[in-house]
């Protein structure tokens, strides 16, 4: 859902990043190095790894992402109200 509003706004590369994290990025090493110190428990544990650290990294772009949205939204309030513009 996240990675379709990062499209939806013209932002690629996050998209993407969101996209290939949970599968790829995360879960493939995850899948490599947990059962090395987990055995077949490990194998089990790193979908539900992958999927937490995904969830993490999605949060931290959409905390940065608001904040962005929240600046720039004040940035124009404050250039386009005429009261406002002596503050």
């Amino acid at each position: 859902m996240s990675s379709a509003y990062f499209q939806a706004v013209g932002k690629p590369k996050q998209s993407m990043l969101l996209s290939l994290s949970r599968q790829v990025l995360i879960l493939i090493p995850m899948i490599l190095i947990l059962p090395k110190f987990m055995g077949l428990e490990g194998l089990f544990t790193a979908g539900p790894i992958s999927d937490l650290f995904s969830s993490i990294l999605t949060a931290l772009f959409l905390v940065f992402e608001l904040k962005h949205l929240d600046k720039q939204h004040e940035n124009e309030r404050v250039n386009t109200d005429p009261r406002l513009g002596d503050i």
